[in-house]
């Protein structure tokens, strides 16, 4: 008998796999592991437990199983990694795990469609759309790697080139809706609110597609009425839960608690589920029903302990309820997971500091990690201060929509995308290079750590991953938040209203760290950074940070990115 031949048991494990019973499989396969197989037989073991988790909807725990199996060694085993990792949502990792694969893997459609998935999820649409055509190139009939394409170029202004795709597929819904994506993206917002329209006459129930208009409206200033038409459909299809827990998300997030809430408990009684108990429990949280919230938390990730977004609700609910050590359960479970996950290191940070334990200090160390630099004269101009009021005026006149995203964390007033993959505005292709010296300072001043989730990251080399400017007028700020797929955030500012000065009796209109999203008692901002133009701050991007309200009646222009390892 051969001793590395599957055993009766394994055997078994298979065939539940092959019936759909993903969970029985991996429970019958973790019990052959504990009887120690021989090497080979648990690099196997391992990869059938990897596609039992995948199979549950469990794409992380399956791709952590893929690195016991030899993903590391085996380019197909790393290809099937990184399709989980996406499905995970960790795109960053999945770049780096097909990045890492030998010249001889990085070829064929299964890498390049990896590719372009991945980094356009990451909003690198040039890249995007170069990996889709070397994809197509060995797969012309893919609808998806044709869109991506698509997609990038649109972003990018080249319509000629990426419109006949769209037209090709106009009937499918993801289409339009990337379609719509990339208008938004060159700045034709007018063209993408006209294109979800006439779309949305054919597909009535697509929820997507709904939400896609509605957060164009919202941000041309319809603040009232910006969610009509979605509402409409719900309340047209009542038991949709996709169109309803859509309507219910968007209320939520535009400050209609009470709104987002009676739709959820209306999708609960018709199906009774701890997802949508989760969505109920944030709600309540925001509404400060902290013991309703809580109760809530406690039962969806009771129920689904191995879901994540579920978990990530509820560790923010208890630290709000005033349960930190419950908080930092779910933290702990999260990070031995990914311990790198931005999110799950702030909400770490939180429960320990509302728990007393002070290492949390280790990743929020403020003297260390947040630093101020003031910008020296970009090439051409004698002064920082000219470069900075011709910059100020041509971002102005970019600003195109009157109103915040619903999923960012300005309020009161606009924001422009800027792509770092695309040619910008000469103005703004200045700032990027007068900012790359105080950014390499700073990389130089922090070394290296490999023990460290923040300082591991810092082999001297970065990217421009996502940039965007803000432009708050009175009563502007930013609700604490994070940036969970950036490695260092900054802050760069152009305009500051002018009593916003270090001398100021108040810090209206400054940047703070260390107080979360969701209120926990106890637990304010630690430190403070005055804003002037021409200052850029660096900080982690795991750290909380926001902006307090200004009262004055002026403007405060700032411009913002995302810094990952190259």
């Amino acid at each position: 008998m051969n001793p590395a031949g599957p055993s009766p048991l394994e055997r078994q494990a298979l065939a539940r796999l092959k019936a759909g019973d993903a969970a029985g499989a991996e429970a019958d396969l973790i019990a052959v592991l504990a009887a120690s197989p021989a090497p080979a037989a648990r690099a196997r073991i391992w990869e059938a437990i990897g596609e039992a988790r995948y199979a549950q909807g469990l794409a992380l725990e399956g791709a952590r199983a893929l690195e016991e199996a030899g993903s590391q060694t085996q380019p197909r085993l790393a290809l099937r990694r990184a399709l989980m990792l996406i499905q995970a949502g960790k795109f960053p990792l999945a770049l780096a795990a097909l990045n890492r694969l030998p010249a001889s893997a990085r070829q064929g459609f299964d890498f390049w469609s990896l590719k372009a998935d991945a980094l356009r999820q990451t909003g690198r649409w040039s890249e995007a759309a170069d990996a889709a055509g070397r994809a197509l190139a060995a797969n012309p009939s893919s609808r998806n790697m044709a869109l991506i394409r698509a997609a990038g170029l649109g972003h990018a202004g080249q319509w000629s080139e990426a419109e006949p795709a769209f037209r090709k597929h106009a009937d499918f819904p993801p289409a339009i809706e990337m379609h719509a994506g990339a208008l938004v993206g060159s700045g034709q917002i007018e063209a993408a609110r006209t294109l979800l329209t006439s779309a949305l006459g054919r597909f009535p129930a697509d929820a997507s597609l709904h939400r896609a208009l509605a957060m164009i409206a919202w941000m041309s200033g319809e603040k009232d009425t910006f969610a009509d038409g979605l509402i409409a459909a719900a309340n047209a299809r009542p038991g949709d839960v996709a169109l309803g827990m859509a309507a219910s998300d968007l209320l939520r997030r535009a400050g209609r608690f009470e709104d987002a809430l009676a739709r959820l408990e209306a999708l609960r009684r018709l199906h009774p589920s701890p997802h949508l108990a989760s969505a109920s429990a944030i709600v309540l949280s925001a509404l400060e029903r902290h013991d309703e919230a809580a109760h809530l938390a406690r039962l969806s990730a009771a129920q689904l302990p191995r879901t994540d977004w579920v978990r990530r609700n509820a560790g923010s609910i208890l630290l709000s309820a005033g349960a930190p050590a419950e908080a930092l359960a779910h933290a702990t479970w999260g990070l031995a997971l990914d311990p790198a996950d931005q999110e799950w290191i702030a909400v770490d940070a939180v429960a320990r500091r509302a728990t007393g334990d002070v290492s949390y200090r280790t990743n929020y160390d403020y003297d260390r990690f947040v630093q101020p630099f003031d910008l020296p004269p970009p090439e051409g101009y004698q002064t920082t201060e000219d470069f900075i009021t011709d910059l100020a005026a041509r971002l102005r006149e970019l600003h195109g929509f009157s109103n915040h995203p619903l999923e960012q964390s300005l309020r009161g007033g606009s924001q422009l995308q800027l792509n770092p993959d695309v040619p910008q505005d000469p103005l703004v292709e200045k700032l990027f290079a007068a900012m790359r010296a105080p950014i390499n300072q700073y990389l130089a001043a922090l070394g290296h750590d490999p023990g460290h989730p923040f300082l591991a990251k810092n082999t001297g080399r970065w990217r421009m991953q996502g940039c965007w400017s803000v432009r708050l007028v009175k009563g502007g700020s930013h609700v604490n938040h994070i940036h969970p797929e950036g490695w260092i955030s900054t802050a760069f500012y152009v305009v500051v209203p002018p009593s916003v000065r270090p001398e100021s009796n108040s810090n209206e209109g400054w940047i703070t760290f260390g107080a979360p999203f969701y209120p926990v008692a106890g637990i304010d901002p630690e430190r403070s950074v005055c804003p002037k133009p021409g200052r850029l701050v660096l900080f982690p991007s795991y750290m909380w940070h926001g902006v307090n309200a200004f009262s004055e009646d002026a403007e405060r222009i700032s411009v913002a990115f995302d810094l990952v390892p190259e």
